[in-house]
């Protein structure tokens, strides 16, 4: 059997996310059972900063993946390597910046909290975890974009699955020995030079004819300033509620925060398993075949729309058991906060919605013509998240989040069939809609004649029943897809 590189992406990618979520679940909890909730919320907290400080790749990453596609459709290796060679002179140069700006905010960080925490626990955790974002900037991005361009994605994810292992492998032992937890956080991180050895090796074998010493084309990377837009509003979405707790709130919110967004990031990441491993055929499809490009498109939106409806239906059926098994241990404040609920599952389905016009957007480059909005997008985040949670505390972060993902969502539903595809923007909106109505009827009808009448007290009934009702409700969804509704 012929196995493509679609596939393999698929597969290393649902087994990347499955690897990381079962870590995701574990580590929470051993660290607020050993060390308290503050220093999970620290952990958490000095993530989102760093993504932050990403910020200086301005775009390079995904504008290089667009500027390639052409090329590597035509196979113009001369092209591609100047290209590339670009690629690798900004990546460093925001390497640079990255290092001064991440030395300036572990000292300001660390003394904005020490009042909760000890100065150089924290300013040394920010330099430590700010590793991998310096090995991203000096010797990773340059072979992720590489890769991606050529549907070789399956590379990362391999690498990446593996460097998880290790981290949750020493973070376990070391915390179970009581080890420092920034000594844990410095031998956790020291997997990113075995991965870029990995990656070095791998791509000089693969492809003996890309060179990074070419002569740059730095005008290719023209659009990078405006991708950079484009990704700031992903990063205030997904990033700044953290950020903002710690500044409003603190580090218990955080960590409270922070366990609710893990588990609903878990159910995100599993249910964007097809995301890496087709993006690349969207870039290739838009230089080759337009007509082939919107029957794809529509087949795999429709694919998406039902994972999304699946999944999200058997979340609200089973998250609440789940949360109240999961953090019956955590006690030192309380987790059991079901309120959040609903408003983080309005954002999961909103933010899962417009991925395949979002990763269309993005294979057509079109950023520059779509920064606004995204800047528009992390407006209405940051301000809005900030007003409510000084009034509201932490579900203002949230409600934030569902403001900024419910206008940018509807924005790129219309964008992407109008000025990509050229084909009807009503598709979308009615295959939503009637999605929506139908698994809205299930889930009334699931909670009605058996959730009110079960207790689930131990993980092995959760299980059983998360099997139950994933039974029921992958049947419809089999059903409306193989109707050949797909290809509307």
């Amino acid at each position: 059997m012929n196995i493509t590189s679609t596939h393999k992406n698929i597969v290393f990618n649902i087994l990347l996310q499955l690897i990381t979520a079962i870590s995701g679940f574990i580590l929470p909890p051993l660290l607020i059972i050993h060390y308290g909730s503050p220093i999970n919320g620290l952990v958490s907290s000095i993530k989102q900063f760093i993504a932050y400080l990403s910020l200086v790749e301005s775009g390079v990453g995904v504008a290089s993946i667009a500027a390639l596609y052409p090329y590597v459709a035509n196979k113009d290796t001369k092209k591609i390597n100047q290209i590339l060679t670009a690629t690798k002179h900004f990546y460093n140069v925001s390497g640079i910046i990255f290092s001064i700006l991440l030395l300036a905010c572990s000292v300001l960080y660390s003394v904005m909290i020490k009042k909760e925490i000890n100065f150089f626990v924290p300013f040394l955790m920010f330099l430590i975890l700010g590793l991998s974002g310096l090995a991203d900037f000096f010797f990773i991005g340059k072979y992720r974009v590489l890769l991606f361009v050529n549907k070789k994605n399956y590379v990362i994810s391999f690498t990446q699955t593996i460097g998880v292992v290790f981290n949750l492998t020493i973070c376990i032992i070391f915390i179970n020995l009581n080890f420092d937890i920034v000594v844990i956080q410095f031998f956790s991180s020291a997997f990113y030079v075995v991965k870029i050895i990995i990656l070095k090796i791998y791509v000089k074998k693969k492809f003996s004819y890309i060179q990074f010493n070419d002569i740059p084309d730095k005008n290719a990377l023209y659009q990078r300033w405006d991708a950079l837009f484009l990704q700031l509003s992903s990063l205030a979405v997904f990033n700044s509620p953290i950020i903002i707790l710690t500044i409003f709130c603190d580090l218990k919110d955080v960590s409270v925060y922070a366990v609710y967004a893990m588990i609903f990031t878990a159910i995100d990441t599993l249910l964007s398993v097809m995301s890496t491993g087709l993006s690349a055929n969207f870039g290739e499809l838009l230089y080759s075949d337009k007509e082939k490009l919107i029957k794809y498109f529509r087949k795999y939106e429709t694919i998406m729309y039902l994972f999304i409806g699946w999944g999200y239906s058997c979340t609200i059926l089973l998250i609440k058991p789940f949360l109240s098994l999961y953090t019956k241990n955590l006690t030192d404040i309380n987790y059991q906060r079901f309120e959040l609920i609903p408003l983080f599952v309005f954002v999961g389905v909103v933010n899962k919605i417009r991925v395949p016009g979002g990763m269309l957007i993005e294979a057509a480059g079109k950023f520059k013509e779509t920064k606004f909005r995204g800047l528009a997008e992390a407006i209405i985040n940051v301000v809005i998240s900030v007003i409510c949670t000084i009034k509201l505390g932490m579900i203002g972060v949230i409600i934030g989040g569902c403001c900024s993902y419910l206008y940018r969502t509807v924005d790129v539903l219309f964008y992407a069939p109008k000025y990509i595809l050229f084909d009807s923007k009503i598709k979308s909106i009615v295959k939503i809609f009637f999605l929506f109505c139908l698994y809205a009827v299930l889930i009334f009808l699931i909670n009605t004649f058996i959730c009110t009448r079960v207790y689930i007290d131990s993980y092995l009934k959760w299980f059983c029943f998360a099997l139950l009702y994933g039974g029921i409700l992958i049947v419809p969804t089999l059903l409306f897809f193989y109707s050949g509704k797909e290809n509307d």
